[in-house]
């Protein structure tokens, strides 16, 4: 970064133009963000809408703050369940999809794979705008596969567990002795894989080439309905997705739970699965407020019809109130449940 042609009290009309000022490239989203603090340890400014005044150019930059990570709060937790449930196995291997290991980790319903693929249904019971249901189950489900990958590379580290994901598939073919068809779930050939992979990427060309984009117009779900559609009509592939292989080292997992628990032992005297579904739930609410918050930076920046589908959705007035209602349905009561309190509130006053 190159600072020697700023100049204290010069306006520069725009982010653009001065990262050309700096030498600096031109960055989007969390990646601009880390750009623009960085800037600060070099000088200070001042923002008028999109202009920046230069008000200070430091003679030394300040120190870099280096941030720790931020490691949620309910990992230790999950780490400890997660022991819990591996120690139980007879087995020496687990197989076992994220989905599911996420549901028997209590991060969340089991109406979430319910209701994955039935996102219309859940909208109209809900009475929820559908582009609010898609951004709530693709985020979630980001955040839940992310915080079982931190939680298993913590057992992993350990020397506790072996790991490893493989993908399976599910074909339906003739069982001779019932003369009936059957469901057989089975680990990827290497002609599968390159099926799966082939027609991933026909696909995505299909949809303009770019995933990141897919998501932002919410049209992930569509695209990968369209995959599942092509492998099972022409290559008798009915479902394709990875699972994870976990090979337990009893004696391992049962000393490192004896420690976890130690270093756990009375901050939060409630049961494991409550308070994992409490914190996990309570981390997608401020989530959701942050990404609010981030839409409403993006409006302010780039204007409100330069946003796409993803980023205008957040600036609803109904936004923050559907995440909070689809985060008691998918997560901590059940679809059916909240759906009968909504009917009770109905029934009471027909006229909300």
């Amino acid at each position: 970064m190159n600072i020697e042609k700023l100049e204290v009290g010069k306006v520069y009309k725009n982010y653009k133009e001065l990262c050309e000022v700096l030498g600096e490239s031109i960055k989007g989203g969390d990646a601009k963000k880390s750009q623009i603090k960085n800037w600060e340890r070099y000088f200070m400014y001042e923002k008028d809408k999109y202009k920046f005044i230069i008000t200070e150019i430091y003679k030394e930059p300040l120190p870099e703050i280096v941030n720790k990570r931020n490691l949620a709060e309910y990992i230790p937790y999950l780490e400890l369940l997660l022991m819990q449930l591996l120690h139980a196995q007879e087995h020496k291997t687990l197989t076992i999809s994220t989905t599911e290991l996420a549901t028997r980790l209590s991060m969340i319903h089991s109406d979430f794979r319910e209701y994955f693929n039935k996102r219309e249904k859940l909208s109209y019971m809900l009475n929820i705008e559908i582009d609010h249901v898609n951004d709530f189950i693709d985020t979630t489900n980001d955040r839940f596969k992310g915080a079982i990958n931190t939680t298993i590379s913590r057992l992993k580290g350990k020397q506790a567990i072996l790991y490893e994901q493989r993908w399976m598939t599910m074909k339906i073919k003739r069982d001779e002795e019932s003369d009936k068809n059957i469901e057989v779930y089975e680990f990827a050939t290497e002609d599968d894989k390159e099926k799966i992979i082939d027609v991933r990427y026909e696909v995505l060309q299909m949809f303009g080439g770019d995933m990141n984009k897919l998501r932002a117009q919410g049209n992930l779900l569509y695209y990968y309905k369209v995959v599942d559609e092509i492998l099972k009509e022409s290559f008798g592939i009915h479902r394709a997705y990875e699972v994870h292989i976990i090979t337990i080292n009893h004696v391992a997992i049962e000393n490192e739970y004896l420690k976890q628990l130690k270093k756990i032992y009375g901050k939060n005297s409630g049961e494991l699965r409550s308070i994992i579904k409490e914190l996990f739930s309570e981390r997608n609410i401020e989530k959701a407020n942050k990404r609010v918050e981030k839409a409403f930076g993006l409006k302010e920046e780039y204007g409100y019809g330069n946003l796409n589908k993803k980023h205008s959705s957040r600036l609803s007035l109904n936004y923050i109130n559907d995440i909070q209602l689809l985060n008691e349905a998918l997560i901590i009561k059940g679809v059916n449940a909240v759906y009968d309190e909504i009917k009770k509130c109905w029934l009471l006053n027909p006229y909300l």
